[in-house]
């Protein structure tokens, strides 16, 4: 007859223990994924009305990857001459695409389609 008793006060003991700690699991659980629910049904719902939010210079990058580029193209005679005949002293440091250099902007502004260019820049630059 003790012994019956203890194997039920054990048993009860597990129950005590095994049932509150299930409910938490299972109400963690369902909340886990209760929050993704709402995260990706708002996600969705942006998405679908286009207003997704966004850093503006993403979007300007964006808008440029999809425009056609147009860069300008120098020829070696221009160069020579912005550069003071690519001197060491115009030169700033060595980049990945070769050395770079301070380029006169006089001597270059003698072209005028490179004036006009860069006027619209400006432009454009100061409209954002």
């Amino acid at each position: 007859m003790a012994d019956k008793l203890v194997k039920s006060r054990g048993k009860k003991r597990i129950r005590i223990i095994v049932i509150p700690v299930s409910l938490v699991a299972f109400s963690l659980l369902a909340l886990c994924l209760f929050l993704r629910f709402l995260r990706k049904n708002k996600q969705q719902q942006l998405t679908r009305e286009g207003n997704v939010v966004t850093n503006p210079v993403q979007d300007r990058a964006k808008e440029s990857r999809n425009e056609d580029l147009e860069l300008p193209l120098f020829d070696l005679a221009t160069l020579t001459d912005a550069t003071n005949c690519f001197s060491i002293n115009n030169k700033l440091g060595q980049g990945g695409f070769g050395p770079v250099y301070k380029v006169s902007t006089l001597r270059l502004l003698s072209a005028p389609w490179i004036n006009l260019m860069l006027i619209d820049q400006y432009h454009t630059w100061h409209q954002n």
